[in-house]
């Protein structure tokens, strides 16, 4: 009855963002525009959000394996190319695995 209940807007209420741009002001000096912030509901839409600001058409997304499906969709959505390697220690084979897609991308270019 008091109009606070419906749908904000995808990137956050406008009141939310600009007290994050306060925030982050007061704590670290750094200067940001609420238009720059944004503030999800949960985790699946920050990984999303943030998949499709960095990955692109062509470019291989190395993802550990056993991982949270949304990491997978939001790769394929994106454009890009799923690599998946198991979970294992970081050693030199796995650093080499990372590697040879790093190389396997500069190589489209």
């Amino acid at each position: 009855r008091a109009g606070h209940t419906f749908y904000t807007h995808t990137a956050g209420s406008p009141e939310l963002r600009e007290a994050v741009v306060a925030k982050v002001y007061a704590l670290h000096g750094v200067e940001y525009r609420a238009s720059e912030i944004i503030c999800t509901v949960g985790g699946t839409m920050a990984i999303y959000l943030a998949t499709r600001a960095f990955v692109g058409a062509g470019d291989n997304a190395v993802i550990a394996s056993p991982a949270y499906a949304i990491y997978m969709n939001a790769v394929v959505m994106a454009g890009g190319i799923d690599q998946r390697i198991a979970d294992q220690p970081l050693d030199d084979a796995s650093v080499g695995q990372c590697e040879a897609f790093r190389l396997e991308r500069r190589e489209l270019d």
